[in-house]
């Protein structure tokens, strides 16, 4: 499964990839407003932290589809 956090109700872009045994959560996108923000990250200690952080809409669609 290949997914945008935009597909899940967050405003940015980012494409993720998941495998496993899980049944997709019904997607409902709105436009990326704030384009590709992991792009605007500067080198820092906190960047990978950062950029792996589960986005909040995707996050709770995949636990409402997944009890």
């Amino acid at each position: 499964m290949t997914f945008n956090p935009n597909d899940y109700g967050d405003d940015y872009t980012k494409l993720t990839c998941l495998w496993g045994r899980f049944t997709e959560p019904a997607r409902t996108p709105v436009p990326a407003t704030a384009g590709s923000r992991m792009h605007l990250l500067g080198p820092s200690p906190q960047r990978a932290a950062l950029r792996s952080i589960t986005p909040e809409g995707f996050a709770r669609a995949f636990y409402e589809a997944n009890p």
